[in-house]
């Protein structure tokens, strides 16, 4: 229902979001198990979504309604096409469809020239190697799923732990899937990419309990136990178990982290304590959301079942089931 209605344009409707690509990008890893032509169809009108640099409208929409509109771009909305042609791949069994074309697009909203799946999604991998930050992070940009964190990169500097994270398990799957097609030259560059990127994430996201949000545009730790809002994010610590970065002591210490800090009896919040203000450091813009509100510290739905997902990777049946429990009571 939600990928066949949710998705759409609705005139009636003031601040219409239209086709989100990332959203639209989730619906069809669902849908890929079920129907997966509708999803390689999709897939294909999102990538005509993508500019040939590697980076995508975030809201897109169908020419006959209104052209694409681009906006600054996400750290993360080229990462999850990867997530769906996966997902097709090991429903199917076929490679082929990778070779399948479809145009990027140009500045002005029109399609420009044609490439092959494939080609679109080792153009995601491009986009991201070249905007990482200071630490080897990808660059927060225009914001990473959380509308709060765009603050701390309006410099254009900002790094973001979170969608490392994503870019670590999409070049997971990639490899995999150019392992598959026999694109070895492809999987050779994009092992190294990950090493890096693993290494980087190593480096610099562990905070001593948990893992952290990013990275400001002055190098400030984001979601630190040093920091006076914000301190602790629910997705770093749910995402480092999903892409497998870190020992299992540190995954085990950062979801019981999560736990400790954003547990409340109808789910985990998004991150804790909320910012209580608009205006509480220099030069930074409002946050846009009260304490306790919207992405600046509520329970998102959507964000709770990647904290039960990570429980389960961890073996920790009771704990996920608790988790999924939680939100859905019923």
């Amino acid at each position: 229902v939600t990928g066949r209605y949710s998705r759409s344009v609705n005139t009636e409707a003031p601040g219409v979001r239209g086709v989100g690509f990332r959203d639209t990008c989730q619906d069809m890893i669902a849908i890929a198990y079920r129907k997966p032509a509708w999803a390689a169809e999709t897939l294909r009108y999102l990538l005509s979504q993508q500019y040939a640099d590697g980076h995508t409208a975030h809201l897109s929409y169908r020419e006959e309604w209104y052209p694409p509109v681009g906006g600054k771009p996400k750290s993360d909305n080229h990462l999850w096409p990867a997530l769906v042609a996966y997902a097709i791949a090991a429903e199917t069994g076929d490679l082929a469809f990778l070779d399948t074309p479809a145009p990027f697009l140009r500045d002005d909203g029109t399609p420009g020239a044609a490439a092959s799946l494939w080609r679109h999604l080792m153009a995601a991998v491009d986009f991201a190697e070249s905007h990482r930050g200071a630490h080897g992070l990808l660059l927060t940009l225009g914001g990473d799923w959380n509308d709060i964190i765009g603050r701390f990169s309006e410099r254009g500097r900002g790094e973001t732990v979170f969608a490392s994270q994503q870019y670590v398990y999409t070049l997971r799957l990639l490899i995999e899937l150019a392992d598959a097609a026999g694109k070895r030259g492809d999987a050779a560059r994009m092992r190294v990419c990950l090493a890096e990127q693993e290494a980087a994430l190593l480096a610099c996201a562990w905070d001593g309990g948990w893992w952290r949000r990013g990275f400001d545009d002055d190098g400030v730790p984001v979601g630190s136990s040093r920091a006076r809002f914000g301190r602790i994010f629910l997705n770093p610590q749910s995402w480092a178990v999903i892409s497998g970065v870190g020992d299992r002591g540190r995954l085990v210490r950062a979801m019981d982290a999560a736990h400790a800090h954003l547990q409340t009896p109808v789910g985990l919040k998004l991150m804790a304590p909320g910012f209580a203000g608009w205006n509480l450091e220099p030069g930074k813009t409002p946050v846009g959301y009260g304490a306790g509100c919207g992405e600046n510290g509520a329970i998102f739905c959507h964000a709770n079942p990647w904290a039960v997902m990570a429980e389960a990777i961890l073996g920790r049946g009771d704990r996920a089931w608790q988790l999924f429990t939680q939100l859905i009571p019923a």
